[in-house]
């Protein structure tokens, strides 16, 4: 796998001939989540309670301000709703 948010410059075709993907960051972050969402969970709870001053997993995914597609749907799958507007906030997505 390839994780960039320069996809376009990948011959795709190219790529799955040889068994290579290329997934944008979110897209890729979306993915490990899908595959284990408890254990996924538990990596961003460790990583928010690293930081100092610690984050709560709803605070760190509103710093996902460039991936928002991968911060909304995580948001509303492990807090229960969407994620806030963060100001400033110009996602890529």
């Amino acid at each position: 796998i390839i994780v960039t948010d320069n996809v376009r410059h990948f011959a795709i075709s190219i790529l799955e001939a040889m068994g290579i993907a290329v997934l944008t960051p979110s897209e890729f972050l979306i993915q490990q989540m899908n595959l284990n969402g408890l254990r996924f969970r538990d990596v961003l709870d460790s990583q928010g309670a690293a930081l100092r001053p610690s984050l709560n997993i709803s605070e760190l995914l509103s710093r996902f301000v460039n991936y928002q597609s991968f911060a909304s749907e995580a948001h509303v799958r492990f807090c229960g709703g969407q994620l806030p507007n963060s100001p400033g906030t110009t996602g890529k997505e």
